[in-house]
Formats: structure tokens, C-alpha cells, sequence
């Protein structure tokens, strides 16, 4: 081997190996710098106690004391999550330079028609020239009925009568209706 490849070696053992320690610090040996700090503060705080403990029990304590600081700044971390998340406030909208859209054009509804006469539930049968006036004779159905000028027979009021044409009313609208009888 070469003097360079033999560098190159080393270098990425030494690489290796402060990768190795950083994920040891990470998921559970030493700990990151902030985390060292508070456990040693914890540390000076808790062990103010008279009793002497044996070094391996000390280590265990102060591991447990690392573990509870780690759970207390997760916790920590959680709460000033929820306490941004129950504002409600979006931090970051999305932007747009488009102007907005126009709102949408209120429809109204048309009002509805004014109601209408149903058609003419008569058939011109005949007609009758009396000496009090003259006699016409519809069929409603199946039954005959006679009617005068002026008279009402199932809500329709017959008008007036012209050479081909008799002129009724539907008295409930007003509304004017023309029935065709003759040639």
C-alpha cells in the first residue's frame, strides 16, 4: 500500500469512528452538550444528600437522572408544540400574488308564475232561445247543465256571449276564459 491510500485509510476510520460516538451520544451513552449541562446541575441539586453511594450505583443514578432531564425537555418540547398547534394561526400560508377571485354572483331565484285557471271543465252542448232569455246547455262530465248570462256553476261565472263565443270567469283568480261553440 501506498503512503496515500494508507492516509486515506485512516481518515475514513477516524471518520467512522466519530460517527460511531456521535450516534452513542445520541441514543443513550453521553448525551449532547445541553444535555451534560442539565444533568450535571441535576446532579449537584440531587446529591446534596449525606449518604455516599458506590460508584456504580452513582453511575446508574446519574444515567437515570439523563433519561428523566431527556423526558423532561421532550415534555417540554410537546407542550410548546400544543401551545403553538391550540393558537390555531397557520405561520406560514401559502402566498399567492394572484388577486383573489371575485365571490360567486348571489342567484335569485325568479319568482314563481302567478297561478293559473285550470281550462274549462265545459263542452258546449246547445242553446235555447226562451222568452226570459236565452238557455245554453253544457256538459260537465257526464251530466248536463243549463246556464244564463251572469250565472256561476263550479267557480266559473259566464260573462257575456258573442256570435261564436261564450266569455267566462274563474271568480277565485279573475281570470277570463273564452269557449268556442257553432260554425
Amino acid at each position: 500500500m501506498t503512503t496515500r491510500q494508507v492516509v486515506l485509510v485512516l481518515a475514513l476510520a477516524a471518520t467512522l469512528a466519530a460517527v460511531w460516538l456521535a450516534e452513542e451520544g445520541e441514543l443513550g451513552g453521553a448525551g449532547d452538550a445541553g444535555d451534560a449541562g442539565d444533568a450535571v446541575e441535576e446532579t449537584v441539586i440531587v446529591e446534596s444528600s449525606p449518604r455516599r453511594r458506590p460508584a456504580g450505583a452513582a453511575l446508574n443514578a446519574a444515567t437515570a437522572r439523563q433519561t428523566e432531564t431527556r423526558a423532561d425537555s421532550e415534555m417540554g418540547t410537546n407542550e410548546t408544540a400544543a401551545r403553538f398547534a391550540v393558537g390555531g394561526a397557520d405561520l406560514f400560508p401559502v402566498q399567492s400574488w394572484k388577486p383573489p377571485p371575485p365571490p360567486a354572483p348571489i342567484v335569485v331565484a325568479p319568482p314563481p308564475p302567478p297561478p293559473q285557471a285550470p281550462p274549462l271543465p265545459f263542452k258546449f252542448v246547445g242553446r235555447w232561445d226562451g222568452g226570459d232569455g236565452e238557455l245554453f246547455f253544457l256538459a260537465q262530465g257526464e251530466k248536463t247543465v243549463t246556464l244564463r248570462a251572469g250565472q256561476t256553476l263550479a267557480q266559473w261565472r259566464l260573462d257575456s256571449i258573442a256570435a261564436n263565443t261564450m266569455n267566462f270567469t274563474y271568480v277565485p283568480l279573475q281570470q277570463q276564459r273564452q269557449l268556442r261553440f257553432g260554425p
